[in-house]
């Protein structure tokens, strides 16, 4: 997925499994992508997730009150600060 050379692959991979739309879909792989927000590594960054859930919230996608903590299963996530 991080691959550029699979890029058109893994949109359209996206767009099949969360029913947006191409533009959408290709305008979030760049924010999560290019931006590093996805790790391929399995470790999960509080700060970059929160930052991610903080836009969320500016766009009402997601409650006020949403803790990113909720996101992390202790026993598979590994977390950094």
């Amino acid at each position: 997925m991080t691959d550029p050379a699979n890029r058109n692959e893994a949109v359209e991979l996206m767009m099949s499994v969360s029913k947006l739309s191409h533009d959408d879909v290709d305008k979030a792989y760049d924010f999560l992508i290019k931006s590093g927000f996805l790790e391929p590594t399995g470790t999960i960054s509080k700060a970059k997730l929160a930052s991610v859930v903080d836009a969320l919230k500016q766009l009402g996608d997601i409650p006020a009150d949403f803790a990113v903590d909720r996101l992390f299963m202790p026993d598979i996530t590994k977390v950094i600060d």
